[in-house]
């Protein structure tokens, strides 16, 4: 069957009251005369309405469908309207009408042109109709709630005035109730007018019966809906629907004749009025308190003694922060600076509510109204203090106010009965612990966080400190948002305080900064002495092979020591022919000296080196053989970091050259942590005054193991990688070295995923591929490799035709310089063909088609390579509009590839979308259960399938 034929509609159901009664009083042909003047006022009515149409003429009533819920409720006051205005004869024709949204089948024409329609929902318009008293319209929660934002009086044409008065419009809940047949009771709704509609719950009957418990009953009845006024509130006219929770729903109003603006907070629920009590309580505590503050909204009228329960409150026109946002064309539009001086004042309301006791436990954009100052400045006001919390209870006994809603209900534990949105709930209440000043300190933080990142609607998730490029911002953030609730700040007054004084604290960190490497000067490093420390030292980390074969390892060792002693011979020579150069001429003996002191500086520095490596090397020998164990890799580098750490190695220079050696040694053992910790200190050593350029080449290293290690670091790896390349500008070191941080800035900047870092990749690149202009394979590669990283950025920019363009340049080298065999050349392949599944997911099956049969026969089945193009293609079945077949064998390849590919990339953004496809793909056959599975623990259910070879 075609899925246009499964479609969600709007029905009404009419039938005259009384109709076989009727027949048989007045007799068919009188009967079919009443009958004729209903069908012509009830297609009188549709034809009024662009959409609607008759499904089925039932003889004695209509089957119809509408465009809209407020459409369909316009037509059953119209026609239940025209019925009341007729003459009758006899006794006046009498209509009930049901109307319900819900999902139906519809069948092929049949021979009037109509199509049959089938379904739970015209059944359940059929049996709302048989509950409906006469001259009642009856509708369920969906066709209600809809048609009540859209309808008001005065949309239904003509006519709308009876006997010179206004018709009123009412809205009404009659409760829940149990029809036969079905296992759950459905709430049941009315829309009618004053002297027309009944406006009372309709009666049990044998097909359907109410079930609502006595409690209930106070909160049902009146209803708010557009046009409506506020009974007991004159002149406040409900204007729209502003949102809705658990305890009823939020409306704008505003005054007929001012046109000011509240906002009216209606609960429906006897259960969660304690909620509003408890808000009340609330806001007079802040207003005994505090007083009347501009950063908190202010709480008007309270109406809890009778139906409808609601309280009015303040109202801004600029709305929350997420509609002002909005306004402003996104929040990305907003100055930086404004968006955090935001946050900062969001801060100090919230101190200012601490202070008194009071807990808000729902800090999120929604909830922060916008206003402006007479000088035309944003500023917030925290609103809706709806599940707060009091924690000191004297407070409210020192103001003399109610405890009424804030004591909480048997069984329930404080701290867990009440809880806020998600995205800015505390790890701690999550795990079901009591809420704390902490917990707002929390949401505080995300709301920085998503402040800075320029999205509201962003969750905090692993690796938002990529999000965050200035350091202090993501102290910050990181200071609200840490898992333990004890390492949080101590009060919102303290992030205020940090936020309000940003500026003047980077300003004073980069203060310290140059002192210290003002503090950290040291002597340039000699070219012979970077010479025999890196030899000696990479001889070294080569002598690491001893794990696997000892006796190489302790030849390499010996010849390490051998070349340390010829570069002392070496260095004392030079020192000796220094010395005999003391007796010529004042200038040539000034030379001499220079000669002489660094000749002795190398030769000291060759021994310090030497004496270092035999060190380290008989202790390694040593604790070998009293523990009876082999040393790993990384064992062999922590013992040398230990005692470089300690002071075992004292010249400066040396220092400089050993922990840059453990560094990068560190770097290719994945260790990025140490590997940062060791260019740090190479960093410390190189600073100063000392050879500017090897200073920035261990600045790209140390970027290079931040970028790796991702998280926070992405921030600093980006910053070190753009004073490295500044360096290589001012020292006029074009090549290889401007060549390197560019490659790894581009990188850097696209982890990032944004649009104006993306924009910059494109300029940085196209200065690379200038300077990569050569005919050497080397020029090739890397040109093939930065228009990698310009296709990268286009596709980020989401300009799709560039990047392709870039895409397949960079493949045309790679087939050029690295053979259509060479996993470059395959790689660019993988390129193409998810970038053209992301512009046409059907189309780019051909090209994941011919890749694949390409990197199957150059790398093998169980490469990394293909087991992406395996789920790339895949999941193009998964994005497009498949049939339940395609899904099901992409389904099978994408769960057998999870696995592998993850072991792998890690934590790589293909993995994920390889989860996501899995999930998609799950859903879309309907099976749900298999789909949670996936969602909570994706590694368990990949385990059930095997491995895609």
């Amino acid at each position: 069957m075609s899925d246009d034929r499964t479609q969600l509609a709007v029905l009404l159901f009419t039938d005259v009251v009384g109709s076989v009664q009727l027949k048989t009083r007045l007799g068919a042909r009188s009967y079919a005369s009443l009958v004729a003047r209903h069908d012509a006022l009830f297609s009188g009515v549709l034809g009024e309405l662009p959409g609607a149409q008759i499904l089925n003429d039932l003889g004695d009533g209509f089957l119809a469908r509408f465009a809209t819920a407020a459409d369909a409720v316009q037509a059953a006051l119209r026609f239940q309207e025209a019925l009341f205005d007729q003459v009758w004869d006899a006794d006046p024709l009498r209509v009930r009408i049901g109307v319900h949204v819900g999902q139906v089948e519809m069948l092929d024409e049949e021979p009037g042109g109509r199509r049959k329609v089938v379904g739970l929902a015209v059944d359940m318009a059929a049996r709302l109709t048989d509950l409906a008293l006469p001259g009642q319209i009856l509708l369920t929660r969906g066709a209600f709630d809809d048609a009540r934002q859209f309808l008001r009086e005065g949309d239904r044409g003509e006519g709308d005035g009876r006997d010179g008065g206004r018709v009123r419009l009412h809205w009404v809940a009659h409760g829940r109730y149990l029809f036969k047949g079905n296992d759950d009771a459905l709430e049941v709704f009315e829309v009618g007018l004053d002297g027309l509609s009944p406006l009372q719950a309709p009666p049990d009957s044998d097909k359907a019966r109410r079930a609502v418990a006595a409690d209930e009953l106070e909160t049902l009845g009146w209803r708010p809906a557009r046009g409506l006024e506020i009974p007991r509130r004159a002149g406040w006219v409900l204007e729209r629907k502003l949102g809705e929770g658990g305890f009823g729903e939020v409306w704008l109003a505003r005054h007929r004749k001012t046109g000011d603006g509240r906002v009216f907070k209606f609960c429906f629920d006897a259960q969660k009025l304690r909620g509003l009590k408890r808000e009340v309580a609330l806001f007079r505590l802040i207003r005994s308190g505090l007083g009347e503050r501009r950063d908190i909204a202010r709480l008007h009228e309270v109406q809890l003694d009778q139906a409808p329960y609601f309280l009015e409150c303040e109202f801004s026109e600029h709305g929350s922060l997420l509609d002002w946002a909005s306004q402003q064309g996104g929040l990305e539009r907003i100055p930086p600076r404004q968006r955090i001086a935001l946050v900062a004042r969001v801060a100090a309301a919230v101190d200012a509510a601490h202070s008194i006791g009071i807990l808000h436990k729902d800090i999120k954009p929604a909830n922060v109204l916008i206003y402006f100052t007479e000088d035309g400045e944003p500023r917030p006001r925290l609103a809706d203090f709806g599940i707060g919390e009091v924690v000191d209870r004297s407070k409210l006994r020192d103001h003399n106010i109610s405890m009424a809603g804030l004591t909480h209900a048997p069984g329930s534990s404080r701290g867990s009965s009440y809880t806020g949105t998600q995205m800015y709930l505390p790890p701690e209440s999550q795990a079901g612990l009591p809420f704390t000043v902490r917990g707002d300190i929390y949401a505080l933080g995300v709301l920085l966080y998503q402040m800075v990142a320029g999205d509201l609607r962003r969750p905090l998730g692993h690796g938002w400190q990529r999000d965050v490029a200035d350091e202090l911002l993501r102290e910050d953030i990181e200071r609200c948002v840490e898992r333990d609730p004890e390492r949080r700040l101590a009060t919102a007054a303290e992030l205020a305080e940090r936020l309000d004084q940003l500026e003047e604290r980077a300003r004073q960190r980069e203060r310290t900064r140059r002192r210290k490497q003002r503090e950290t000067r040291l002597k340039s490093i000699v070219g012979m002495s970077i010479g025999a420390a890196a030899a000696l030292f990479l001889l070294f980390f080569g002598a690491v092979g001893l794990l696997y074969k000892e006796r190489w390892a302790k030849d390499e060792f010996r010849r390490a020591g051998q070349a340390a002693e010829r570069a002392e011979r070496t260095a004392l020579a030079e020192a000796a022919r220094a010395r005999a150069a003391e007796g010529a001429v004042r200038e040539e003996k000034l030379r001499a000296l220079d000669a002489l002191e660094n000749a002795e500086a190398a030769a000291m520095r060759a021994n310090e080196m030497k004496e270092f490596l035999k060190l380290c090397f008989t202790s390694i020998e040593s604790d070998r053989a009293r523990s009876g164990r082999g040393y790993g890799l990384v064992d062999l580098l922590d013992d040398a970091a230990d005692r470089l750490a300690r002071g075992l190695c004292e010249q400066p220079e040396v220092r400089a050259e050993l922990h840059e050696a453990l560094g990068r040694a560190y770097l290719k053992l994945g260790a990025h942590q140490k590997a940062i910790a060791q260019l740090d200190s190479a960093i410390e050593a190189r600073g100063g005054e000392g050879d500017r350029l090897l200073l920035a080449d261990a600045q790209v290293v140390l970027a290079t193991a931040c970028r790796e290690a991702g998280g926070m670091a992405l921030g600093r790896a980006e910053s070190l990688a753009r004073e490295a390349l500044r360096t290589y500008d001012d020292e006029r070191a074009a090549g290889d070295r401007s060549m390197r941080a560019i490659d790894l800035l581009c990188r850097v900047l696209l982890e990032h995923s944004v649009r104006e870092k993306a924009r910059e990749v494109v300029s940085l690149a196209e200065r690379g591929l200038s300077l990569a202009a050569g005919d050497k394979v080397e020029d090739r590669q890397r040109a093939a490799l930065l228009l990698t990283h310009m296709a990268t950025a286009h596709e980020q920019l989401e300009e799709f035709d560039a990047a392709i363009q870039r895409h397949e340049r960079a493949m045309e080298l790679r087939r050029a310089t690295d053979g259509p065999d060479s996993e470059a050349f395959i790689g660019s392949l993988c390129n193409v063909a998810n970038l053209q599944r992301r512009i046409d997911p059907v189309r780019a099956v051909a090209a994941f088609d011919q890749a694949l049969a390409d990197a199957r026969r150059a790398l093998g089945a169980g490469h990394r390579l293909v087991l992406t193009l395996q789920a790339g293609r895949a999941l193009c079945f998964v994005q497009a509009r498949s049939t339940p077949a395609q899904l099901e064998e992409a389904l099978a390849v994408l769960s057998r590839t999870y696995r592998p590919l993850k072991r792998f990339l890690g934590e790589h953004p293909l993995v994920i979308e390889v989860q996501g496809g899995v999930i998609d793909a799950l859903l879309r056959l309907n099976r749900l259960g298999e789909a949670d599975r996936w969602s909570a623990n994706p590694d368990a259910e990949a385990a059930k399938h095997p491995e895609q070879t």
